[in-house]
């Protein structure tokens, strides 16, 4: 999701004797794929682990999103551009990046903790004409989207078993800034 939003992976997992013991706070990646030949979609820390009501075990993963929504600063900047405010911002919680461009300059500046630090960087990126979004590494990305052809097709009830989507009432007042 591009800033403000918030992303959580929810994974049900099968308890069978090969299945990892996992703790709270571990860092996690999925990967789906055939045979081998496996993408990296997601990453992030686990902030869940649940019990089924089938036996299995849900695990909750939360991007780097959410520490960057739980991470609140006052700072000022002075001859900035976003990009630097952005690595500044997430050097804070040790987040890593991917592309970081440029963006809007900024003679002077104030960061605030009236926004946390997601929506600071969702700020700026309006501002610049940018998104802002985590990547399936954990990197955050601070640069323009070039839409492209969709990457693979999916058919209900054959290739795909179940879909759920929903947009709770903070992310939507976050989505509003």
């Amino acid at each position: 999701s591009f800033a403000p939003g918030v992303d959580r992976c929810e994974l049900d997992v099968a308890r069978t004797p090969d299945t990892p013991d996992v703790a709270v706070d571990d860092a996690l990646s999925i990967q789906l794929g055939y045979g081998s030949n496996l993408s990296a979609v997601f990453s992030g820390k686990l902030a869940r682990v649940a019990a089924t009501l089938e036996g299995g075990l849900r695990l909750s993963l939360d991007s780097g999103c959410l520490a960057l929504a739980r991470y609140r600063q006052n700072a000022s900047f002075e001859q900035q551009d976003a990009g630097q405010l952005v690595r500044a911002i997430i050097g804070g919680p040790g987040l890593g990046a991917g592309t970081i461009e440029n963006g809007a300059s900024y003679p002077f500046i104030a960061l605030d903790d009236r926004r946390d630090s997601w929506q600071w960087i969702a700020r700026l990126a309006r501002d610049s004409g940018l998104q802002a979004w985590f990547d399936a590494e954990g990197k955050l990305n601070f640069k323009s989207v070039i839409a492209g052809a969709a990457a693979a097709s999916f058919r209900y009830g054959e290739s795909l078993l179940a879909l759920e989507f929903g947009v709770n009432q903070k992310t939507k007042a976050m989505m509003d800034v």
